[in-house]
Parts: structure tokens; C-alpha cells; sequence
């Protein structure tokens, strides 16, 4: 908006004697510079950078949100290894419990050589799992350290209860909802916006459209008729106006040429702005539905998990019995 504004700049000025002995003239003032916008190259001018400001500050947000949902994915998969962790911990131990049983039965008669083994193998892949879990925990802490703005390093975990097992989603809303949240639509609509008003500019810069202003000076003006300045000098207060006007008659097509290159930037900015919000939909219709079906895929999943933990606690039974063999 300054733009609409004048310009108040200072000037001093000599010209030297040709004879010699100092300057023959010499001016000393302030210039006030003031260009109307009558054709509104400064009004749309100040449309696009204020459409540009604000793409800026929604592609500022952009980049918040994606941070955030980065943060909190990352540590939704720290405190997801956590608990992987603990239970080949819990594993590892349950298959120790278990070699004993096995070789108690052997000395028993009852068991093999070969289920010995077999619970060998089973206990020496679940330990080989841990320091795989460890390892994976680190680069996941790590990587959450950097996306906090701090060095590598671990993380403190302040949640001491394990992730629920059947979490409630959140409801995301409608799609149009949602896509108004959306600071990457918002930001490509503002670039259009902005290219458009770029448009206006440059016709107003075209050939024949004229430049008109008002020009000011306002200082001191002096002329040294003696040898020195100041000796035997004149010096006289100068306020001078009056309005310009500046009429390009011929620029080869520059003008002209701005405009196409104007209007195709406006295009550029029309089809990015267009793959933005196709683009937007897609992900959007992905949430909704991944949403929709991970939860009744995380029902399923509940059943089946009771399902295998009842299983296993009868298949335990019926060996103990030495009904059923370790295979």
C-alpha cells in the first residue's frame, strides 16, 4: 500500500566552473515524487502481493500441519515398538518356561529330542527379534528428536499405560469441511489470485496507457559568480510543481509480450491450483475410507486376537496333559 503514497527524497546537486576555483551552481532540496494510479497498475499490483502474502503465510501453515502430523505418527510408531518390545520380552521368557518344560519331559520320556530343538530354534528367533526392536527404537526416537528441533537422543515417555487396543477414531467431517481446513488449497487459491492480479498490471503497463504523476521540489538553489562558493554568490528559495506524464510510444512488442507472459503464468497457476484440490479430494476420500475400514478391520482383528489367546491357553492345557506334542 505504500505504493499509493508520494515519495519525499532529498537532492543536492553542483556543477562545476569551467574556469576553475569551485562550482559555479549548486541546488539543495527535497523531491516529492507522487504517481496516480488512475489506470490501476498500483491497485492491482497491491491485490497480488497481498495474495502472495497470504499463499506465503497458508504455505507457512502447510508446512505446520505436515509437521505435526509427522510428530505424531512418529511417535505413535515409538510407543507402537514400545509395546512390541515388551511383548517379545514377555515372549522370550514364555518360550524359556517353555524349554524347560520340554527338556523336564524329555527326562520324563514323554518329549523329543526333535521338540527340544524345535523350542530352541522358536527361543533363538524371538531373542533375535529384541536388539532388531532396539535398534528400530533408536532411529524412531532419533528421528522424533529431529523433528522437535533437537539432536539425537531419547525420548522420554511419559505415558506409562500401553496403546488401547481398539482405539476410537475421531470423526473427520465432510469432505468440503475438511478441504476448507486445508492450508495447501488455500494457498494455491491465493497464487491464482495473485497471478491474475499480475495480469492487470501488466496491461496496465502496455503501450499506450500513460504514466501520470506529480513531481515537487522544495530547497535552495545558488550561483557562484565570484572565484569561491559563497563569495559574492546568489542563493535563492526554489518551491516548484506541476504534473507529468510519461507515454511509451514504441517498445517493440514488450509490452504486449509482458501480458502473455502474464496470462500464462495466471494458466500455470489455474491448472497448479486445479491438481491441488483433485489432489486434496483424493487424499481426502483415502482418510475417510482407510478410516471406515480400519475400523471394522480393527473389530475383526479383536476377535481374532481373543480367539488365539483362548487357543493357546487350551493347547497349553491338553500339553501339560501330554495330549498334544510341542509341535
Amino acid at each position: 500500500k505504500s505504493l499509493y503514497l508520494p515519495t519525499l527524497s532529498g537532492s543536492l546537486s553542483t556543477n562545476p566552473n569551467a574556469g576553475g576555483g569551485g562550482d559555479n551552481s549548486y541546488s539543495f532540496g527535497a523531491i516529492l515524487n507522487w504517481e496516480l494510479d488512475i489506470f490501476g497498475k498500483l491497485r492491482r499490483g497491491n491485490q497480488a502481493a497481498r495474495a502472495e502474502l497470504l499463499a506465503s503465510e497458508d504455505g507457512a501453515r502447510a508446512v505446520m500441519s505436515s509437521l505435526v502430523a509427522a510428530t505424531a505418527g512418529t511417535w505413535l510408531n515409538l510407543r507402537e515398538l514400545d509395546q512390541e518390545l515388551a511383548i517379545t520380552q514377555a515372549n522370550v521368557i514364555i518360550q524359556q518356561d517353555s524349554l524347560g518344560l520340554v527338556r523336564s519331559l524329555m527326562r520324563s520320556g514323554v518329549a523329543s529330542g526333535a521338540e527340544e530343538q524345535q523350542a530352541i530354534v522358536q527361543l533363538a528367533n524371538t531373542q533375535a527379534q529384541v536388539p532388531l526392536l532396539r535398534h528400530d527404537t533408536l532411529t524412531t526416537e532419533n528421528a522424533l528428536s529431529l523433528l522437535l528441533g533437537g539432536q539425537p537422543g531419547p525420548i522420554k515417555r511419559h505415558v506409562a499405560a500401553p496403546l488401547p487396543q481398539t482405539p476410537a477414531l475421531p470423526k473427520a467431517g465432510s469432505p468440503s469441511e475438511l478441504l476448507e481446513r486445508r492450508p495447501d488449497v488455500r494457498a494455491a487459491e491465493h497464487q491464482l489470485e495473485a497471478a491474475t492480479a499480475r495480469i492487470g498490471v501488466a496491461v496496465a503497463n502496455r503501450f499506450p496507457v500513460p504514466t501520470i504523476g506529480l513531481d515537487g521540489f522544495f530547497g535552495l538553489v545558488g550561483v557562484d559568480l565570484g572565484d569561491t562558493l559563497g563569495n559574492n554568490g546568489v542563493t535563492r528559495d526554489i518551491t516548484s510543481w506541476g504534473p507529468y506524464a510519461s507515454l511509451p510510444l514504441v517498445d517493440w512488442g514488450r509490452g504486449s509480450n509482458r501480458v502473455l507472459g502474464a496470462r500464462a503464468d495466471a494458466g500455470i497457476a489455474a491448472l497448479h491450483y486445479r491438481a491441488t484440490v483433485l489432489n486434496a479430494l483424493r487424499e481426502v476420500s483415502d482418510s475417510m475410507n482407510a478410516t471406515q475400514y480400519i475400523s471394522a478391520e480393527i473389530e475383526q482383528y479383536a476377535i481374532s486376537t481373543e480367539a488365539a489367546r483362548r487357543n493357546l491357553y487350551l493347547q497349553r492345557m491338553r500339553f501339560k496333559a501330554g495330549v498334544n506334542s510341542y509341535f
